[in-house]
């Protein structure tokens, strides 16, 4: 698989060496300072993922309307010219707080229903089909953090029926071109869901003495095998890979911290479920930005676990 093409996120402080190491850029501040930035440092293609505004405010696809940051898109998106673009299947409250400290989303105000959550999201889908609609776009399968923390944050969205109910039913209608498979978000929703780790509870019923329990749940592999087989992995057309944490209390989150054994061995099996991959070679991009020297030795690991998957 030599021929899979690896790349990075985009970030201010990456080096060249770094830039230079990889097939392609994403870009997640889309703004045209930011692609005129990044177009400078070398010519390489680039992936558009919508999570920032030009003024470094999230974009959440269920909750902001996407249709007063268009000049701004279309401004961006003229100059890039990206292959694709993809934005989250999330979040689910009407507001959010980041909790820098433990990398996870805290809902600040009441968490919308189902049919708010995909009304919403189409809506900005059509939108950015509408008018930019020789670009491929994706959705992205997001993780799951128990209500105890998240107060709802993640809310039904990584529930697998939900998700690839309305995923199937968006590449019927052509409004979408697949999903983003992101291995940190599979991972952690794998050991934290009790759809996937085999706990059993009513997600709504993930309280603190659900969290006492993840503590005693060490099969992360074989729940994320679980999560997997129920996600639509033809759809797949990109993929997402970092590390993650687990915390003393057992709840894993999404730290964006360097690929470790874990995260390669989930990329492999991941690798290996997707149907019809011969001849498709499905981008890779690293989403890490702490130690930029360290990104293309990373680049290597997964360019080397790749050519050694059998499929």
């Amino acid at each position: 698989m030599n021929d899979i093409p690896i790349g990075v996120s985009a970030h201010r402080d990456l080096t060249q060496k770094a830039i230079d190491s990889a097939d392609f850029l994403e870009i997640k501040k889309i703004s045209t300072e930011e692609v005129l930035h990044f177009k400078e440092t070398g010519i390489k293609p680039l992936l558009f993922h919508i999570q920032y505004t030009e003024d470094g405010e999230y974009y959440l696809p269920t909750i902001t309307d996407f249709y007063p940051f268009l000049p701004q898109l279309r401004a961006a998106f003229e100059i890039g010219t990206p292959e694709m673009m993809s934005l989250h299947f999330g979040l689910s409250a009407r507001s959010i707080m980041i909790d820098e400290e433990n990398y996870v989303a805290v809902a600040s105000e009441e968490v919308l229903e189902k049919s708010e959550i995909t009304q919403n999201l189409e809506k900005n889908l059509r939108l950015l089909r509408s008018s930019f609609p020789h670009t491929k776009l994706l959705v992205e399968n997001v993780e799951f953090i128990p209500e105890a923390i998240s107060l709802g944050a993640y809310r039904y969205v990584q529930e697998a029926g939900f998700f690839t109910c309305h995923v199937s039913k968006w590449l019927e209608t052509g409004l979408i071109d697949g999903i983003v498979f992101d291995i940190a978000h599979g991972l952690i929703a794998a050991g934290n869901h009790p759809f996937y780790n085999g706990l059993g509870t009513d997600p709504l019923d993930t309280d603190e003495e659900y969290i006492s329990r993840l503590k005693h749940k060490d099969a992360l592999f074989d729940y994320f095998e679980n999560y997997i087989s129920k996600l639509p992995l033809s759809a797949v057309e990109e993929i997402h890979i970092s590390g993650i944490t687990r915390f003393s209390n057992g709840v894993w989150v999404d730290s964006h911290k360097a690929v470790g054994q874990r995260e390669l061995d989930a990329l492999a099996l991941l690798l290996e479920k997707l149907p019809g991959l011969r001849g498709k070679p499905i981008p890779i991009t690293l989403e890490y930005s702490r130690k930029p020297e360290l990104i293309p030795r990373q680049i290597e690991q997964i360019r080397a676990m790749c050519a050694g998957v059998q499929y």
